[in-house]
């Protein structure tokens, strides 16, 4: 098993990125669009994270356990270093999406409250436009009443 997939390069959303890593389930968006070109290792975080939670619960921050994990891997020819790498690689990842969609609600908030802001005058304006219609209209029949 070598340490650098064979795979061929392609371009990726950030959130293809991320779940590719995991069970990261992400919406995506155009926003989000990116290509990435860096190699992921046969073995990744995604794999390791997945044979943590075949681990029963208890086990799983056992030091013990974690150690011959750690020592199963590299009898395996795979480098725990490289995980350690992808790992930080997805946390990075991850928390770039954060920050986007964290950005994009506050956009989000910002249009809602300028459309708050609309709707009140719109409906100031309508207000004031049905007073002078309905004025204008009793006015109307008080002028033909006296014809």
């Amino acid at each position: 098993m070598g340490l650098w997939s064979d795979k061929p390069k392609q371009k990726t959303t950030a959130a293809r990125d991320v779940a590719a890593h995991d069970d990261v389930h992400i919406e995506e968006s155009p926003v989000q669009a990116m290509p990435t070109n860096a190699p992921r290792p046969a073995y990744g975080i995604a794999d390791a994270i997945n044979l943590m939670r075949s681990l029963p619960q208890d086990l799983q921050t056992t030091d013990i356990v974690v150690q011959v994990i750690k020592r199963t891997l590299e009898s395996a020819k795979i480098d725990v270093a490289a995980i350690i790498v992808d790992a930080t690689h997805k946390e990075d990842m991850i928390e770039k999406r954060i920050r986007e969609l964290q950005e994009q609600i506050e956009n989000f908030q910002r249009e809602i409250q300028t459309r708050s802001g609309e709707i009140t005058r719109l409906q100031t304006d309508l207000e004031e436009t049905s007073r002078v219609k309905e004025r204008l209209v009793m006015a109307e029949k008080l002028t033909n009443a006296g014809e």
